[in-house]
């Protein structure tokens, strides 16, 4: 990670790429991250937590300054984000 954030640099892509994110991602059985579209920004939603707005990034980074957490999204093989 990243120390000084410097790479925490809103960039402009097309809103439609945030599409493919958007899911339920089982990070352990009783621990689930709900990501949805909101306009240019995803939401996040971890279990028994509220919802953060993440703007984009570098590439498949994406951020939240508030509480300083990032997440990258990593394509398998067909270019598909796994949920």
């Amino acid at each position: 990670m990243n120390s000084d954030r410097t790479w925490q640099k809103v960039t402009d892509i097309d809103p439609q790429i945030f599409d493919a994110h958007e899911g339920q991602y089982r990070i352990r059985p009783e621990f689930i991250l709900k990501i949805k579209r909101m306009g240019d920004m995803l939401t996040i939603q971890a279990t028994g937590q509220g919802q953060l707005k993440f703007s984009q990034g570098r590439g498949r980074h994406s951020f939240n300054r508030q509480v300083k957490a990032e997440i990258t999204f990593v394509p398998d093989d067909n270019g598909k984000i796994p949920h």
